[in-house]
Parts: C-alpha cells; structure tokens; sequence
C-alpha cells in the first residue's frame, strides 16, 4: 500500500491520528531494489521508497521503537517495518 500513497506523510499522519494510544503500525513491503526488476511496478502508479524513508517518516510523525526486520523470499525480499504510538 505504501507504492500508492503520493504523499506517504499524510496517510501516515492519519494512522497516527486514529490509532489507540501504545498501539503499533507494521508496514509490510517490498525491498526497493527488487521491485524495481519488476515491470509492474515501473509506472507512474508505483512510487518506490527507500526503507530508511520511511522509518524517519514514522520518527518525524512520533512513532518510538521502529524496528525493520527483513525476511528473503524465494524472489525478492520483504520488509517489515513497525513503530508504536507512544501512550
């Protein structure tokens, strides 16, 4: 979900906004260097972000605890991202 968002901040800040105080985001994606292999995602409609973009996007929002953790698949290699809205 995070490849659709034009402006990943504001979708963020709105996690932010609604979720319970102490309660966790977890952003699961794909490394950015594998998907840019991947024809369906060269255009316009995929907006392909860096990892430590978006761990300082959850740090500037507020979020404690980011934590990546990386797991390889068979063709590519998953991102999990997280974070916690302080209480």
């Amino acid at each position: 979900m995070v490849y659709f968002w034009n402006d990943p901040k504001v979708e963020l800040s709105e996690i932010m906004r609604t979720l319970k105080d102490g309660g966790q985001i977890a952003l699961y994606l794909v490394e950015k260097s594998d998907l840019q292999k991947m024809r369906q995602a060269r255009t316009e409609v995929f907006h392909l972000r860096e990892n430590d973009e978006i761990i300082k996007l959850l740090e500037d929002l507020g979020f404690k605890n980011q934590r990546i953790e990386f797991r390889k698949e068979e063709v590519r290699t998953g991102v999990c991202i997280s974070g916690f809205k302080a209480k």
